[in-house]
């Protein structure tokens, strides 16, 4: 069975309680701007963006109104409110069991980062994780957490080629690296290797790179292709790509890569596989990772 290699929480609802942070805070904030006190249980509405909150719990839909009550609720809460966060029961115990076992952890939230960074300590848990992405992580910032994900997939695939294709570093190793670099490294040079990458669209395992390459339609599991009927290799599993490290390096020792010739000779517990004129056997736990495209 593959083994996790990566895991990646939200912040609120998830690792910490903030509820009565954010409910003491929008309590201040309706009280300083004039508004009816809150007669809601906000439970419910954790989650988005506190703007998208405010105008749920009172119903304002004027930009300027909003903008006044999300700097009210901003300046008591990170005055006060966020200390009132506490972390749910066994969340520690959980993520330290998780990071000695060898799996990076990783927070993806809609809290500004200082505030987030603040919690983090405050419950002392901070030393956990690789890294921390909010949307203010760049200028300008993320729209959303799915932004925020998408482009941390980007980083890090545009790290892999630059570790594999310029260094020089085998499959594994490169995912392992770009893992630890993601973070670590300016928009400005992840810009600069993308340029001298001449923008790939693909990361060295055939995934795409988000906004550019597609997977193409039509492909085919290599366990399931027919035996004699040649293809090429396209994509790597990317449950592969960031489960089993020890998969990347086998295919990536046997020359399974994007780009080569592919013909299953043989089959029964493993296949025999002809790539690029050289006989391989691969089990077929390895061979359901490997995509491939029929060539007619």
């Amino acid at each position: 069975m593959p083994s996790l290699r990566h895991a990646i929480f939200d912040l609120d609802g998830t690792l910490v309680d903030s509820l009565p942070g954010i409910a003491w805070s929008v309590r201040q904030a309706l009280s300083l701007c004039g508004l009816p006190p809150l007669a809601q249980d906000l439970k419910p509405s954790i989650g988005p963006p506190i703007r998208s909150i405010l105008a749920s719990v009172t119903g304002l839909c004027d930009a300027p109104s909003l903008d006044r009550l999300e700097r009210a609720f901003r300046a008591s809460y990170d005055a006060e409110g966020w200390r009132k966060s506490t972390c749910y029961e066994g969340a520690p115990d959980m993520l330290r069991r998780l990071r000695a076992g060898g799996i990076g952890l990783w927070v993806v939230t809609n809290k500004p980062s200082r505030t987030a960074l603040r919690i983090l300590r405050e419950i002392e848990i901070d030393g956990l994780f690789r890294g921390v992405a909010s949307l203010d992580s760049r200028t300008p910032a993320y729209v959303s957490k799915g932004e925020a994900l998408t482009d941390l997939v980007r980083r890090h695939r545009i790290l892999e080629r630059w570790l594999v294709d310029v260094l020089g570093l085998d499959w594994a190793a490169g995912d392992r690296e770009a893992s630890l670099l993601v973070h670590g490294v300016s928009d400005e040079v992840v810009d600069r290797l993308d340029q001298h990458l001449e923008y790939p669209r693909f990361c060295p395992h055939g995934n795409p790179v988000p906004g550019r390459g597609t997977v193409p339609a039509g492909l085919v599991r290599l366990d399931l292709l027919p035996p004699g009927e040649p293809a090429e290799v396209v994509r790597i599993s990317e449950v592969a790509e960031h489960e089993a490290p020890q998969l990347l390096l086998l295919l990536h020792d046997l020359g399974v890569t994007p780009g080569r010739s592919v013909t299953v000779r043989t089959r029964g517990a493993s296949l025999g596989v002809e790539v690029a004129g050289r006989a391989v056997e691969l089990d077929r736990g390895a061979a359901r990772a490997v995509w491939v495209a029929p060539v007619d």
